[in-house]
């Protein structure tokens, strides 16, 4: 049983006629101003129906693009000196430790010969050795915290870039290895992949679908060979290839990409609007530079409680003017998104006309039907009709809505027949 949704259509006033069936053998209901101008009445009347309802072309795929935030070039750089410092005091201090220990050694044994002075270089000597070996430890447990401090900050290593000053135009479309936008002078480049950037990439990073998608698009690029494609590693034929990518962009050939300068997208992208404007600094919290649509024509219907990926649909303008096949290729809550086998003006896309998609394949046959404005929100839940009795009140019948055919809905209700008049709010 198809679910009914609650989006409604202006109800006609008058002495209008609204077809409100689809298919072969479609009734007509009637709908028309109630006595003394009282709400508008519809019969319900046996029809056809094919679940079809109203949508619009448009571009597949909603891209809200952002300039992240993270850690700049300066901390990481202080970081790695601490790394370094300690490893160096370290090191000073182990040699230190082992010339203790070998004086300690040579101690013992002028003590062990019994010489009076003996004892008294054996007890120095282990205290040099305990005060040395104190350092080392010391020592370790610094770098050990200042190596967890540059792990956390790695992934956030961030791209110089802080000032707009280079954005895109509306309806641009930009492709794998072009500029997305430039800050301070350093282009942004779009690769495709499904996985956002939200981390550096780094020798010795931690493997993941991110830096699959890198390897995949540095191997579609021909900066690498095909086997690398296969991988998840930041290997170091990546850093390699890395290499080779940046120098081709006239970018310095550090083998590590920041956060911030490449952009992860499925596929093309087509620049819708761009909140941001040259000059001005990037990075901030929410800070939208370009929004965007995927590049490829899709309809979007709001039928998508009753639809499921892989169902085949028709998409018509109004007039026929335009008619393709499709099928559903994703659905998510209300909306369906329909892949077309066609390809419909550019025009038409843009302006995201509007469109009529119905499903050949959810047809039924001789049922009642109503106008889907007629259809009314019960207070315990559910759907009713106000049915006018032969006095001319209104009656809240409860009613089991089934399926959709345009501007017309199945129904079923105790004494809900073929004629039965009921009441058409108007929407607002």
């Amino acid at each position: 049983m198809a679910r009914f949704f609650t989006r409604r259509a202006v109800a006609a006033v008058g002495a209008t006629a609204l077809v409100v069936g689809a298919g072969a053998g479609a009734a007509m209901a009637f709908i028309a101003e109630g006595p003394g101008g009282g709400p508008a009445t519809a019969l319900v009347r046996r029809a056809d129906l094919t679940m079809s309802a109203s949508g619009s072309l448009g571009y597949g795929g909603t891209y809200s693009i952002t300039v992240p935030s993270g850690t700049s070039a300066l901390r990481i750089t202080q970081a790695r000196q601490a790394v370094a410092q300690d490893q160096q005091a370290l090191a000073g201090d182990e040699q230190a430790e082992s010339d203790a220990s070998s004086a300690q050694s040579a101690a013992g044994k002028g003590a062990g010969k019994g010489a009076g002075q003996g004892g008294g270089n054996a007890a120095a000597a282990m205290s040099a050795y305990d005060q040395a070996q104190s350092r080392v430890l010391n020592d370790q447990t610094r770098r050990h915290g200042d190596q967890a401090v540059l792990s956390a900050l790695q992934p956030t290593a961030a791209t110089a870039g802080t000032i707009y000053t280079r954005l895109p135009s509306p309806g641009d479309v930009i492709k794998q290895n072009q500029p997305v936008y430039s800050l301070s002078g350093r282009p942004v480049l779009l690769l495709y992949g499904s996985d956002p950037a939200y981390r550096a990439f780094y020798s010795g990073m931690p493997a993941g679908p991110d830096v699959h998608q890198l390897n995949q698009d540095l191997v579609s690029l021909r900066f690498a060979k095909k086997d690398l494609a296969k991988s998840s590693q930041y290997s170091p034929q990546t850093v390699q290839a890395v290499q080779r990518w940046q120098s081709s962009r006239g970018l310095p050939a550090t083998g590590q990409i920041p956060l911030g300068e490449v952009v992860f997208e499925p596929g093309p992208i087509r620049v819708v609007s761009v909140p941001a404007s040259a000059g001005e600094p990037a990075g901030g919290v929410n800070d939208v530079a370009v929004r965007a649509t995927g590049t490829t024509p899709v309809a979007v219907t709001d039928l998508g409680p009753d639809l499921r990926p892989g169902d085949a649909v028709s998409v018509t303008t109004p007039g026929g003017g335009l008619s393709l096949g499709g099928r559903v290729t994703s659905v998510a809550g209300q909306q369906a998104t329909i892949g077309l086998n066609g390809t419909p003006p550019e025009s038409a896309v843009a302006e995201k006309a509007p469109v009529s998609v119905s499903v050949g394949s959810r047809t039924v046959r001789h049922v009642l039907a109503v106008p889907v404005n007629a259809l009314v929100p019960l207070p315990g839940g559910g759907q009713g009709l106000d049915v006018v009795t032969s006095g001319g009140s209104l009656r809240l019948t409860e009613v089991t809505p089934g399926l959709r055919g345009g501007a017309q809905i199945q129904v079923k209700g105790s004494g809900i027949t073929d004629g039965t008049r009921v009441a058409v709010p108007s929407a607002g």
